[in-house]
């Protein structure tokens, strides 16, 4: 049986995890997924931006390669990504910055 990530209680600040490299932003669905294919412990995570699913083992997502952002940043920040996506293609309201009111 597979046991979820445990990090301290200072560790974990919201459920917004934010890619170091290109500023994504995902919530973390579950860590305790089976890859069948080594039987190893994986992260499931969703795209805030675009819902797009994404998996990956847990070693990575817990690396270093995303961050978990307190309270007060999810509420201001937007994925990097963005600033290469016209108005007409955003998500309604992520350029500007209420990403909180939206429940995300």
């Amino acid at each position: 049986m597979l046991k979820p990530t445990k990090l301290r209680p200072h560790e974990e600040q919201s459920e917004i995890w934010q890619h170091v490299k290109t500023g994504g932003l995902y919530r973390l669905e579950t860590d305790v997924a089976i890859i069948e294919a080594d039987m190893g412990q994986a992260a499931i995570y969703r795209s805030l931006f675009d819902g797009q699913v994404w998996v990956r083992p847990v070693a990575e997502f817990f690396d270093g390669r995303f961050r978990n952002l307190a309270i007060d940043e999810v509420a201001t920040t937007v994925p990097l990504a963005l600033g290469a996506i016209s108005c007409r293609h955003a998500p309604p309201g992520a350029l500007s910055g209420d990403q909180g009111r939206r429940g995300l």
